[in-house]
């Protein structure tokens, strides 16, 4: 089902520039609908990490989304029916009635973010995005960079990194001496991510 567009003035008063969007797609379709917004040249992210599974027979390292059912195009807004014709795409996330950008910061960080599991092996585990919570910057380790908020969970320390406008997050166990309170980290050019 394809949503139509609310903007206020029409398409005209839309602006050109290319933004993130999140878009919701079918369940289990989101490699597939990466492959077709390839086909079509539609700029997209669909982060994932591997896991080992344990099949019948044998042991096989799979590729999963950080964000089930997501995945994310950069398009100008005028052009954004054209990601949701895509087969196995649903919908585009919303606030009220005009789709939801998403910074390209936002964005970035969820890269470093899925290098850095990626690189060291870090499991990640699916959770809501919480609206409370202590926003930290990791100094130092494998997730050097990332920006998040501190869960704390039967005593572990937690780095939740998540994505507002899908109201989700992915969150790795961090020493917790790597991480420094955000309003005590002031470096320039510094990648955030609404928690």
């Amino acid at each position: 089902m394809l949503d139509s567009f609310d903007f206020p003035g029409g398409f005209d008063a839309v602006p050109s520039a290319p933004r993130w969007y999140a878009c919701y797609t079918r369940g289990r379709h989101e490699k597939r609908v990466a492959a077709l917004l390839e086909q079509r040249g539609i700029e997209h992210f669909l982060p994932l990490h591997a896991s080992t599974e344990q099949w019948s027979d044998r042991k096989k390292r799979v590729l999963w989304p950080l964000f089930p059912s997501y995945v994310f195009v950069r398009v100008d807004p005028r052009d954004l029916t054209k990601a949701l014709a895509v087969n196995g795409m649903v919908a585009v996330v919303r606030g009220g009635s005009a789709p939801v950008a998403i910074p390209d910061v936002e964005i970035e960080n969820v890269r470093r973010f899925a290098a850095a599991i990626e690189a060291h092996g870090l499991e990640p585990e699916l959770e809501p995005c919480l609206a409370v919570g202590r926003r930290v910057h990791v100094g130092a380790g494998p997730l050097r960079g990332v920006e998040g908020v501190v869960v704390e969970r039967r005593g572990r320390a937690r780095v939740l990194v998540g994505l507002q406008a899908v109201g989700r997050g992915m969150s790795v166990e961090v020493d917790a001496a790597l991480l420094q309170p955000l309003d005590a980290h002031a470096e320039a050019g510094s990648m955030r991510l609404a928690a």
